[in-house]
């Protein structure tokens, strides 16, 4: 790869070589102090809003523009932070790619991603959408795309489930 690294081209690809050029135009001697700190382009979040800064770039192209992880910008009732946990693209409409539970018989499920790093995944089940549990509530282990199904038994005439992500 040999190309200038800058916001439009970060983050680095792993496994890559990167070189850095010290070019000094001044004439003279000039000391030069340089530092790795080692930090993971795919997680790190300078800005601290719980969106790691590699996503916030490829998606909008800086750091700054969104610094709340429940902004949602297209209006579209799923936050950024939830687009991130899914994997789902925030600039695009996702309200129809949310995950949707279904009732089988005499148990409800609902199927989600689950394979974004840092995210912890969380379905809860409740009667009255007032007051929520996981009692109750199975969670496969994830299959080789990263997917979970959460299933609960019907009890009652009303049953509701939800996904809750947090970093």
């Amino acid at each position: 790869m040999n190309q200038v690294l800058s916001p439009a081209t970060w983050p680095w690809v792993p496994g890559q070589t990167y070189y850095v050029l010290f070019l000094n135009t001044s004439g003279a001697d000039q000391p030069v102090t340089f530092t790795m700190d080692g930090k993971n382009a795919q997680t790190e979040d300078e800005d601290n809003d719980g969106l790691p800064d590699a996503w916030e770039m490829k998606y909008f192209g800086n750091t700054w523009q969104y610094n709340d992880p429940l902004a949602e910008p297209n209006r579209d009732g799923v936050s950024l932070l939830m687009a991130y946990a899914l994997n789902l693209d925030p600039t695009r409409n996702q309200a129809g790619s949310m995950p949707q539970v279904v009732r089988t018989g005499n148990q409800m499920s609902i199927t989600f991603y689950s394979g974004t790093p840092g995210i912890t995944y969380t379905v809860e089940a409740s009667s009255d959408m007032l007051n929520w549990s996981t009692n109750g509530v199975m969670i496969s282990d994830p299959d080789t795309n990263h997917f979970r199904t959460a299933t609960v038994p019907m009890t009652g005439l009303n049953r509701f489930l939800r996904l809750r992500v947090s970093r």
